[in-house]
């Protein structure tokens, strides 16, 4: 079977996605071809996970570490931040999102405090989202 999808309203100045779907689940009616939609959505999601934890992002698979433990430990830290990492992605532009989502307490305190160091003094280069919502973290 094949389901073939193409995004209605993509975000401003980017292309429409168009998938093009194979499946070996039976799709004879809209209800079955928007689950398979959404299975892929949620595989695209698991592929971008398995990518920033590898070469595209924090290269996981150099690791020079040898025993068992250690690399556990470093793969559940790596999860972590990779997980942060595509939510401040996914979250960028969706001010309805709050910093809680990713960061905790302590954590967007300090962001708070070191905002003013990190922008510079034209409007350009000030942070434009609202205090506390996702964007404005990342």
């Amino acid at each position: 079977m094949a389901v073939e999808a193409l995004e209605v309203q993509p975000p401003a100045g980017q292309e429409p996605i168009h998938w093009r779907l194979l499946t070996t689940h039976e799709v004879v009616c809209l209800e079955q071809a928007l689950r398979v939609i959404q299975w892929y959505g949620w595989r695209w999601k698991i592929e971008q996970l398995f990518a920033t934890l590898k070469t595209a992002g924090l290269n996981l698979e150099a690791t020079q570490l040898e025993s068992a433990i250690a690399i556990r430990r470093l793969t559940i830290l790596a999860l972590s931040v990779a997980v942060r990492t595509l939510q401040m992605v996914e979250g960028r532009d969706n001010t309805q999102l709050s910093a809680a989502l990713t960061f905790c307490e302590k954590q967007q305190q300090c962001l708070g405090v070191i905002q003013s160091s990190v922008e510079g003094d034209s409007e350009k280069l000030q942070n434009p989202y609202p205090l506390g919502c996702l964007p404005w973290a990342t």
